[in-house]
């Protein structure tokens, strides 16, 4: 069974986690006290994803109006969010399971836009220190390219390469995720570059028969010549 999160004393918006409730729909939820004094039970997954942050008595209130007048923050915010808490995202490994992490002042989406503003079109949220954590000193807006080129991630190892070619998405969604282009990805997939494993031996289990089939031709001609030379000097 997979190890439950610990989120006992964490806070999320309006929520103070108190104990683990049990098992509520087939999901693991957590019994919570809003910043109100009523106390509710929600699911882990809505808690770590933003998408629960208070019991409704903020249903009308500024933060709300926000995220509805900022569209493109507000989707920025809860993608940073989903990718350092969600452990069934594709991209949750380099992110919240490096240990990376979203500052306690970025839990409310006002802060966020408060440091960051509205995002910019064209322009993505990008960690200035790669191996840091998602808050006001780290982030910036920046272009696809310069948001590439400080990404570790798109460094291509043949074990990131074998993921890739089990990976059933689009070829610009798998890019987009390792921070490279679709040709790239296509020639992974294609075993034209990162060559898996078995691949690989194959080829070298092909090489070393062919090799040794000559090995044993020349064995073979070199003993028949020795025997001819034998008999020659015999008779």
């Amino acid at each position: 069974m997979k190890e439950r999160t610990e989120l006992i004393g964490r806070i999320f918006g309006e929520f103070l986690i108190l104990n683990f409730y049990g098992i509520k729909d087939r999901r693991s939820s957590w019994c919570a006290k809003c910043s109100c004094g009523n106390f509710v039970v929600r699911a882990e997954r809505t808690l770590l994803s933003g998408q629960s942050w208070h019991c409704g008595c903020k249903r009308y209130t500024p933060e709300v109006f926000l995220k509805r007048k900022y569209p493109r923050s507000k989707m920025t915010w809860k993608s940073m969010h989903d990718r350092c808490n969600l452990e069934n995202r594709k991209d949750y490994k380099f992110y919240g399971g490096k240990g990376i992490k979203v500052c306690e002042r970025w839990r409310k989406f006002s802060n966020f836009l408060d440091d960051m503003g509205e995002r910019p079109i064209g322009l993505t949220l990008d960690r200035i220190d790669g191996d840091g954590d998602y808050s006001p000193d780290n982030c910036r807006w920046s272009d696809i390219t310069t948001q590439n080129r400080n990404r570790k991630i798109n460094k291509i190892t043949i074990d990131i390469a074998n993921e890739i070619r089990k990976d059933n998405r689009s070829l610009s969604k798998i890019a987009k995720d390792y921070g490279v282009n679709n040709s790239l990805i296509s020639m992974i997939k294609n075993n034209k570059i990162w060559k898996n494993q078995q691949l690989r031996n194959h080829t070298k289990d092909t090489h070393s028969k062919e090799a040794k089939s000559v090995h044993d031709r020349t064995i073979y001609t070199t003993s028949e010549y020795k025997s001819n030379e034998m008999e020659i000097a015999i008779s």
